[in-house]
């Protein structure tokens, strides 16, 4: 297991495109990884998002949140995004994303899987920010022992925040908890 810290700038994520949801960056080490770009509220909310998926509700759950699932069409066979949104009916806020790369294996040959599940939690009243993330990705390793066969590897990594820092001070001088 390893322990890591980074910063996140909000204002510089990369937004939702369909079909375009995996990113490949070079590491200091010479290799490549691979990113899939995981969907913020603005994403959600976004036009392009909400045209590109269909969306069926799916029924309450637990703490009194509404669920909706959405997918994105069957003839879009790039990678993409499929999963749930669980809402607070009251204030309309976001409380969880679980989202699934669709086509895994059209991102990378040996990805067999690839799933998120984000926590969001009000931060302030009415600024909702990602608390969580726990993603898993599975993939195919070859094993060296016998030819032509292979195990699944299972990746699994847990982002939490840590600390908030406002590049603006806030309307009325309010503070971060």
């Amino acid at each position: 297991m390893e322990r890591d810290t980074v910063s996140y700038q909000s204002s510089a994520t990369a937004h939702y495109r369909p079909g375009d949801v995996i990113v490949t960056s070079d590491q200091p080490d010479g290799t490549r990884r691979r990113d899939v770009i995981l969907p913020n509220i603005a994403d959600l909310a976004d036009d392009g998002f909400q045209t590109s998926h269909c969306f069926t509700y799916a029924g309450r759950v637990g703490q009194g949140l509404v669920r909706f699932h959405f997918r994105p069409p069957d003839s879009l066979q790039a990678p993409d995004l499929a999963g749930d949104v669980d809402m607070d009916p009251r204030t309309y806020q976001v409380r969880r994303v679980a989202v699934s790369l669709t086509h895994p294996e059209r991102a990378w040959n040996r990805m067999k899987a690839a799933t998120s599940t984000i926590t969001f939690g009000e931060l302030l009243p009415n600024i909702v920010v990602q608390r969580r993330v726990e993603s898993t990705q599975e993939i195919a390793e070859p094993e060296f022992r016998a030819p032509r066969q292979h195990y699944v590897a299972r990746f699994v990594e847990n982002q939490e925040l840590l600390d908030t820092q406002f590049l603006h001070p806030l309307p009325g001088g309010a503070g971060p908890p």
